[in-house]
């Protein structure tokens, strides 16, 4: 195989920033379409408590995003997995160890976009039957927010043709892509 591309760790998210902006913006916008309630209504004492939970439920809904990665690294990489967590510049790299795992490009979008379609698609219809839907939507546009990098290196391998591997370096949480 023949290493086409490299993603780094010390990459400016600045495109996967501005990308998850604008992904946030259209599915908030499409919730609010679906499920719409008067913001201004939640932003008056009577509603402190649901806006108080909010940290605490953005907390829950991120231990459940990176879970979700993990579970789907298990499953894709069939025992052969070896994962190492990183915190990083302020974010949380899962680390696929093995050297020699490569995923196909549609599996390691499958592991990447998983949480937030998962997570996104569930709240939304917990919203329908929600005492609490500002909470639930506020947590929408934050796992938005917690899945820019997932989705910067999506849109990274999207813009390479298939078939294409995906390994990653075992020292550094750097992701090699590679034709065969």
């Amino acid at each position: 195989m023949t290493k086409i591309d490299e993603i780094k760790q010390t990459e400016n998210p600045i495109v996967g920033g501005l990308l998850t902006l604008l992904v946030s913006a259209i599915i908030g916008y499409l919730v609010f379409l679906v499920h719409p309630f008067p913001i201004a209504t939640y932003m008056n004492p009577s509603h402190i408590v649901e806006i108080l939970l909010i940290p605490i439920a953005v907390v829950i809904v991120f231990f459940f995003h990176e879970m979700i990665h993990i579970g789907f690294f298990y499953a894709i990489g069939k025992g052969k997995t070896q994962l190492d967590v990183k915190w990083i510049r302020g974010a949380v790299f899962i680390h696929q160890m093995n050297p020699d795992l490569y995923f196909t490009k549609r599996q390691m979008l499958i592991i990447l976009l998983s949480p937030v379609i998962l997570l996104t698609v569930l709240m939304s219809l917990l919203m329908t039957f929600s005492y609490v839907p500002f909470l639930l939507y506020a947590n929408i546009l934050f796992n938005l927010l917690e899945s820019s990098i997932d989705i910067y290196v999506s849109y990274r391998l999207l813009r390479h043709k298939s078939p294409i591997f995906v390994n990653f370096e075992t020292e550094n949480v750097n992701m090699n892509i590679y034709k065969p």
